[in-house]
């Protein structure tokens, strides 16, 4: 049986799995923890030049196992990157993952820049850091880890699958996992702002008769 499990948002997770204590997260946490990985750190870094997410397995203050995780672009992402930057929108992608793994799906993206190893303190500061400069920030986000981050956004939307805490957050709600409805949101929003403005217009004129 599991007891006293607990999450720390981008760095692993901790719980008690048949009186062992089991630790799984990344190297930074480990190490915080006084965990020495360095065992295993040519299969490590040959692994992350690959662009690969890896995750230690720690039972009992001693290294058990690692384990290399790849990520895939999600469906229509550059689709979407392309449509922005007709928009004049910058991309930017603000992430938890090491920089090795984060920078080979931004290119595929086609995400301008790339902020890595962010903490959700150091995420939210990054969208205040834009806001302070005058900068309208819309945030997409599906995880739990994101809930704050979309918080702190002027705009935020979230995808298909999305946990609860970050779909209750959001202002905006993709029913399925196609991210290439993020355009037609910025589309429709567009329009009724424009009708709005519209209406207003009127109102203000029928005012002056």
């Amino acid at each position: 049986p599991t007891a006293k499990f607990h999450s720390i948002p981008d760095q692993g997770v901790r719980a008690e799995v048949d009186t062992l204590e089991v630790l799984l997260g990344n190297e930074s946490w480990l190490e915080q923890q006084d965990i020495d990985v360095a065992v295993i750190q040519d299969t490590a870094k040959q692994w992350a030049k690959l662009g690969d997410t890896l995750i230690y397995l720690v039972i009992d203050n001693k290294l058990a196992a690692l384990f290399s995780l790849r990520d895939h672009i999600r469906k229509g992402a550059r689709e979407l990157m392309d449509y922005l930057h007709s928009q004049g929108i910058e991309t930017l992608m603000v992430t938890g993952d090491t920089k090795a793994s984060a920078l080979p799906i931004a290119d595929l993206a086609g995400i301008d820049s790339v902020t890595a190893n962010a903490s959700p303190a150091r995420k939210i500061k990054f969208i205040r850091d834009l806001q302070t400069k005058g900068r309208v920030v819309a945030m997409i986000g599906d995880g739990i880890n994101d809930a704050p981050v979309l918080a702190a956004a002027n705009v935020s939307l979230v995808v298909g699958n999305a946990v609860g805490i970050a779909v209750e957050t959001a202002d905006y709600i993709l029913v399925d996992s196609d991210i290439r409805k993020v355009a037609e949101v910025l589309d429709i929003s567009k329009q009724t702002l424009s009708a709005l403005k519209i209406l207003e217009t009127e109102l203000k004129r029928s005012e002056d008769f």
